[in-house]
């Protein structure tokens, strides 16, 4: 905890190798392909996905398909 009147140390922000960007900018180009957004009716997703009791997206997805 800190002391009266002190502020906490900023935390440094991570310096990352340009292979280390590299591989992240193509992981996320992977993760895109198969992203959507559903804008506004993310909430209404949430709400479906627990009363159905699917544990992840891709179940609830696969649930409405079929």
């Amino acid at each position: 905890m800190a002391e009266a009147g002190t502020e906490p140390k900023p935390k440094k922000a991570k310096v990352l190798s340009e292979e280390t960007k590299k591989r992240k900018r193509e992981s996320d180009k992977i993760k895109g392909r198969t992203r959507i957004n559903i804008g506004p009716a993310f909430a209404r997703w949430r709400e479906l996905k627990e009363e159905e009791g699917c544990p992840t997206d891709a179940d609830l997805a696969i649930m409405l398909l079929d």
